[in-house]
């Protein structure tokens, strides 16, 4: 898909998701939609052939990159605010079998601001680095028969330790990483290779 087009689409569902939130309605969908053509775009920027939706030659992640063979998963989420949960972010992976089956190469987690429909961060990881997520935690998810295998996007380091401590989770090694080292994934595009 050609870059322009991609730029219009894009604008199309940023322009939708705001007059949603405007309405004070709540539509993931259009949100996910919307994340997935703004990597779709970032890619394209950087050179990529992006190949979207029903285009894709790989359809078992998100977006495809013939030129290099790899494929792109785009996660999506709004931070959740709360009084010890202010700003923590989750990527859901089911259980997991994103991961272990090679479905992806890399994943980009688009965070979106609680309060709005705006976007708050880009993460960008590749599947290598997200190997653990892949084990189930117990005491983590809200639905653990379908949905045990989550990112956790902590605003601290501090407050991930105390909060899973407290949750009996065990901590991983990425998660630790991302609160550390946070510009290690933020908009690092040149993970796509």
């Amino acid at each position: 898909m050609i870059l322009q087009s991609l730029k219009r689409i894009q604008k199309s569902l940023k322009a939708a998701l705001a007059e949603i939130d405007n309405a004070d309605l709540r539509d993931r969908g259009i949100r996910h939609r919307y994340a997935e053509f703004l990597v779709a775009s970032e890619l394209a920027q950087y050179g990529h052939h992006v190949q979207v939706l029903s285009e894709r030659e790989d359809t078992s992640a998100d977006i495809y990159l013939p030129d290099i063979q790899k494929k792109v998963e785009v996660k999506s989420c709004k931070a959740h605010d709360g009084n010890q949960d202010t700003d923590w972010a989750y990527a859901s992976f089911g259980k997991g079998n994103q991961i272990k089956g090679g479905k992806f190469d890399y994943c980009v987690f688009v965070v979106f601001r609680n309060a709005s429909e705006r976007v708050r961060e880009i993460l960008v990881f590749t599947r290598d680095e997200l190997k653990e997520v892949a084990k189930i935690r117990k005491g983590l998810a809200a639905h653990e028969e379908t949905n045990p295998c989550l990112l956790i996007c902590a605003p601290t380091l501090k407050d991930y330790d105390r909060i899973l401590q407290s949750w009996g989770v065990k901590p991983l090694k990425i998660e630790r990483s991302l609160c550390q080292h946070r510009r290690r994934y933020v908009d690092a595009w040149d993970k796509v290779k």
